[in-house]
Order: structure tokens, then C-alpha cells, then sequence
């Protein structure tokens, strides 16, 4: 009976620190799309100047 409480409990860390994984994944990749598109707005899509 212990063995399967320790059981459920060390899953239900895993599966929290799962979603914490995943939302800093999804918030990170949101970043980088929104670096990106303001990037590409300022230089107005190229790559030179003038």
C-alpha cells in the first residue's frame, strides 16, 4: 500500500513539472515569433538599407 501512495506521488510531480516544462517551451517559442515579426517589420522585410 505505501509503495503504490510513493508511487502516485513521485507521478504527480513528474506530471507537474511536465506542464512547467511545456508552458516555458510554448512561452519561449512565443518569444522568438514575436523577436522575429518585430524584427522583420523594422527592416521592412530585407536585407539592405537605403
Amino acid at each position: 500500500m505505501h509503495h503504490q501512495v510513493i508511487d502516485l506521488f513521485i507521478e504527480e510531480l513528474y506530471f507537474q513539472f511536465g506542464l512547467v516544462v511545456d508552458f516555458i517551451v510554448v512561452f519561449a517559442a512565443l518569444a522568438v515569433f514575436l523577436f522575429l515579426s518585430v524584427l522583420a517589420h523594422h527592416d521592412d522585410g530585407g536585407l539592405y538599407r537605403g
